[in-house]
């Protein structure tokens, strides 16, 4: 297939044949910016979803603290920690 429309997944998996499509359209130069954006965007998207996760174990660990009647301050201030 050709690469008239950019996808990005096709770009990831086959950056030298998406480098060739744009060097025939004289846009190659533009690759390597576009590769490390992606990444550097990945890479973000996968720090928030780690974050996300550690608030909901947290949210778990103060509401079964609460119900289970014990101190959850330490979970209180992990999650405050955490939103900092």
């Amino acid at each position: 297939p050709d690469l008239a429309l950019l996808d990005l997944r096709l770009i990831r998996s086959e950056p030298e044949r998406a480098r060739a499509a744009l060097a025939r359209r004289g846009a190659a130069d533009a690759l390597d910016e576009l590769l490390g954006r992606d990444a550097a965007a990945r890479n973000a998207r996968a720090r928030v979803e780690a974050l996300r996760a550690e608030r909901a174990r947290i949210s778990k660990a103060v509401g079964a603290a609460r119900r289970e009647g014990r101190d959850s301050a330490a979970e209180e201030a992990e999650a405050r920690r955490l939103g900092d």
